[in-house]
């Protein structure tokens, strides 16, 4: 018996001690167990870490991260962030760290999660060097709730517009960061106080000169009402997100905050049904400016992507854009067809776009952009980190390969952008394009607060009326900050946008070649420069 009881105690013991270790069989866990402690000033990268290790394993886990700041840095990050910030990556980073399959660092990794919830309100994660902070792919049934990321250094410099010359600026920086001549300085963005939002034409690329005690002068025009105005310089456009959804199933984004990143707020790429509740993107405190590019941004998803009851605020381009991708047919051998994306940047989440077996291909005319045939996909073929992709079709190709693209339909979800608020933002509102190679489906907006809102496409009437239905109802507002003056320079995607003088579009909204328009309740609020509150044309059935 005394022996039976040795046994026992010596059991208990091992238990107890791997409470402090890495729980066995909880299925609610707290960052605080793998040695997280917020609001120390210390690295709580390895514990956060092996926190996401534990949910990967441990299906139906609830993850816990108390109220608190957490810092999350990894030395490879940084070490991108220097290299971008010497001018080392060139004066336009993206061109090396926006390609096909470049190397990145994933803050925290959830990759092939099953019915993992992450419970974060009140937690900031405090990022430390170039990363995707918040890794979502293979997942199913993810939700976050409470979630607020953002960077320790931004990756943009703020200043003041302290002089405002004939013909340049002077900008007083922030001691947060030294203005150096080989930092890159990719666009300029000044923060308009009399509109509450983005001035309407942004520099790209600006000519500097260093002035002493970290002041710099610029050249390019500026009007004298925008003296004291603060200003941003990005370093970058282009990166890995703060939020990436990949090839996941029914994600939810819940009460989540997205400060800064350099690149975009979330990225969702061939994944299916992502429910955003109370998404907020917008500054830090002390600071006018958010993510360096698009707030958010889907391409090539399924099913169903909801938005409702967020805010964006000072975010570099759009709210959101949901899209496809037309794709190229190189070749075709033995029946097997090759296809290439030529977009200018690749896909958003720089992977190929790989159909799957079963889904449905429009062959569709580049000239017209209306699809003459629909193909069933029967045999997909990809090389890992291959940009091209191989596929079997059950149908015939013509011979004039080179007239027409193949769009996958099955990767085309439906948009409901319902009671948001979209206020002081480079670019539109909502964008669900279908020039250039964008392609969407049955976006559905209500409700609440929307700057600048803009649908377009090139199909035919017939193609518009059947499938593109656009709702703004229960007291839609339209807010228009400012044009599209000096956008043309980012070029391909305003023209995607559907936009032939992008320097003359100076409206709420944009509705061109579009089919059942339905408004009701609607307030329009604008501005001074606003020339008209909306603009429809070539709409059948307002």
């Amino acid at each position: 018996m005394r022996h039976l009881t040795i046994v026992k105690l010596f059991m208990l013991a091992l238990m107890l001690s791997g409470l402090h270790t890495l729980p066995v069989t909880a299925k609610n866990v707290s960052v605080l167990e793998f040695g997280a402690k917020p609001d120390d000033g210390k690295d709580d990268t390895r514990a956060l870490r092996k926190a996401a290790e534990y949910c990967r394993h441990h299906p139906g886990t609830t993850l816990t991260v108390p109220p608190g700041t957490y810092r999350l840095r990894d030395a490879t990050a940084e070490q991108l962030e220097q290299q971008v910030l010497s001018g080392k990556m060139g004066g336009d980073p993206e061109k090396v760290i926006f390609t096909p399959y470049y190397p990145y660092v994933r803050g925290l990794d959830f990759n092939g999660s099953d019915s993992v919830t992450i419970e974060a309100t009140g937690a900031i994660l405090m990022c430390e060097g170039w990363m995707e902070p918040l890794s979502i792919t293979d997942c199913r049934n993810l939700t976050v709730r409470g979630l607020t990321i953002d960077y320790k250094r931004k990756p943009f410099s703020q200043g003041i517009v302290q002089e405002i010359k004939d013909n340049s600026f002077v900008v007083q920086f922030d001691e947060r960061r030294i203005i150096t001549d080989d930092i890159p300085i990719t666009r300029m963005t000044l923060w308009d106080s009399s509109i509450s939002g983005f001035y309407a034409e942004p520099f790209y690329f600006p000519r500097r000169r260093l002035l002493g005690n970290n002041r710099v002068e610029f050249e390019g025009h500026l009007p004298q009402r925008l003296r004291g105005a603060y200003i941003a310089a990005l370093h970058s456009f282009h990166f890995r997100p703060a939020i990436f959804i990949g090839n996941s199933t029914s994600t939810t984004l819940d009460g989540v905050s997205i400060h800064s990143q350099p690149g975009m707020g979330i990225v969702g790429f061939d994944s299916t049904d992502i429910t955003i509740h109370r998404l907020s993107v917008s500054a830090a405190e002390g600071f006018m400016f958010s993510t360096n590019t698009d707030a958010t941004h889907f391409a090539s998803c399924r099913g169903h992507i909801s938005f409702d009851e967020c805010s964006f605020r000072g975010q570099g381009d759009d709210a959101t854009n949901v899209h496809g991708y037309y794709h190229n047919i190189a070749s075709v051998e033995d029946g097997t067809v090759t296809l290439q994306l030529r977009s200018p940047t690749f896909t958003h989440a720089q992977m190929a776009d790989i159909p799957r077996v079963g889904d449905s291909l429009e062959l569709v005319r580049i000239a017209t952009l209306v699809p003459e045939k629909t193909l069933r996909v029967t045999y997909v073929e990809h090389a890992p980190k291959a940009k091209d992709v191989k596929v079997r079709l059950d149908g015939e190709l013509p011979e004039n390969l080179g007239e027409y693209y193949l769009l996958n339909a099955s990767k085309l979800p439906r948009l409901s952008f319902c009671r948001n608020s979209v206020w002081g933002q480079m670019a539109r509102g909502v964008l669900a394009g279908m020039t250039q190679g964008f392609h969407h489906r049955q976006p559905d907006v209500a409700h609440r607060l929307i700057a600048r809102l803009r649908f377009t496409t090139v199909d035919d009437a017939v193609r518009a009326f059947a499938d593109h239905l656009i709702k703004l109802v229960e007291g839609q507002a339209l807010m228009r900050l400012g044009d599209l003056g000096g956008a043309d320079k980012e070029g391909a995607e305003q023209r995607a946008a559907g936009a032939a003088d992008v320097g003359e579009q100076r409206h709420a909204g944009v509705f061109e070649d579009k089919a059942n328009i339905f408004i009701s309740n609607r307030r329009q609020l604008f501005d001074h420069f606003a020339e008209a509150a909306m603009h429809i044309e070539a709409v059948v059935g307002v």
